[in-house]
Parts: C-alpha cells; structure tokens; sequence
C-alpha cells in the first residue's frame, strides 16, 4: 500500500523484505519466523499511510515540522498492526521498530540495545541499506559498497551492532 502511495519508495518494502528474508535463512530460522519477518518487512512503512505525500515526495530539505511529522510512522505502524491479533507482537515490533538505534538514537521510543531483539535490529539495518541504494527525491542510490561503507560508519558510531552488520553483508554480498 504504501509503495503505491509514493513513487520514490516504490518496491522499498518488498526490496527490504527480501534482504530480513535472507537473513533469516542465513541464520537458519524456522519457516513461521521467517515468513513473520517477511511480512514484517512488508509492513514496516503502513504507518506511512498518514504522512501526506507532499511531505513523502518533497525533494527539498524537510522542514522540523515536517520530520516530525515523518518521524511518527513506525508508531502509526505499531499501533496499526497491533489492531491485527495475527500481527500484534512480534510482526508489529519488528516492523515499529525499525528506526529504533542500539544507542537510544532512534524514533519514535528511544529504544536502546536492551530493549531491541536481534530481529529488530535486522530489520532496521536492512531498512538503511535498501533506503541508500534506492533513488529518493532528494538523491539518486547509492552503490552496495558505498552504502556498506556508510553502515559500516554507523556501527562505530554504536548505531547497531556488528553481529546484525555482518548478517547484512552476507545477504547482499
């Protein structure tokens, strides 16, 4: 739904779906959680629903308010799927979360190291490396490497975790 509403992040969710998907193989996970962590990858922008698309497609520089306001998505995300008993849990954490830093950096609950899962994490690292290879409104994709270099960056700066950086690298390299 939300790859529809914006062209410039179309196919992002089904693109980072695909890379959580890999991962969870690669760290040989049971089929159910695996798929739970496909479709959590799919949803992890519904909360996008309620930013407007002037915001959304804006090529320039947002103003605070307008980050604000596209700062709460995970939270609309998480409140829409915990509406969902199939969704709630799980599936809605991991898709709510994804802007969530190890270092208490991220939005919208400030969630650090000892609040997030591993699958959390994934989900959120995979979410910075499919949003810098892809064209946005205000810059064309970058290259796998020059978008690992730039996570690489963000793990020493204690963004994530090295353990979530190196599953990242084996699902796309």
């Amino acid at each position: 739904m939300i790859d529809n509403k914006s062209k410039f992040t179309h196919l992002h969710s089904q693109g980072l779906s695909e890379i959580v998907f890999e991962i969870a193989k690669i760290m040989g996970l049971d089929d159910e959680t695996s798929n739970k962590l496909k479709i959590a990858g799919y949803l992890h922008d519904l909360g996008k629903m309620v930013v407007p698309n002037e915001i959304l497609n804006k090529e320039g520089k947002l103003t605070k308010e307008e980050f604000y306001i596209i700062k709460s998505h995970p939270y609309y995300t998480k409140l829409i799927l915990d509406q969902i008993p199939v969704f709630k849990g799980e599936i809605s954490n991991w898709a709510g979360n994804h802007h969530e830093r190890v270092d208490r950096s991220g939005y919208p609950e400030k969630l650090g190291k000892d609040e997030l899962s591993l699958l959390d994490r994934v989900v959120g690292i995979c979410d910075v490396y499919q949003s810098l290879i892809e064209d946005r409104p205000y810059r064309k994709g970058l290259g796998q490497k020059e978008a690992l270099n730039i996570i690489s960056d963000m793990v020493k700066n204690g963004l994530f975790l090295k353990e979530e950086f190196e599953l990242l690298k084996r699902a796309v390299v």
